[in-house]
């Protein structure tokens, strides 16, 4: 199996799925994830870090891509609350 070259978007839904996972979103087989809601925006946090720090040279999809991972993360918060 070859695998793509990764890019920062595969990062960002990296950190969404742990974001999940922290919010009870997202089980992860044969686990037991306890529901913790800072740990769960620490992860938001960090995927807003990484949109801000992007430079120009990042192609506009790709940041359109992790913008949507961050406000799909941001309601998954909204509907926890």
């Amino acid at each position: 199996m070859s695998l793509s070259q990764p890019k920062l978007g595969d990062l960002a839904e990296f950190l969404a799925a742990l974001a999940l996972g922290a919010m009870g979103k997202m089980s992860i087989p044969g686990e037991s994830v306890p529901i913790d809601r800072e740990r769960a925006r620490w992860f938001i946090s960090l995927i807003e870090e990484l949109l801000a720090s992007l430079s120009d040279s990042v192609a506009a999809e790709e940041r359109q891509r992790i913008e949507r991972v961050l406000s799909q993360l941001r309601m998954a918060w909204l509907e926890g609350a």
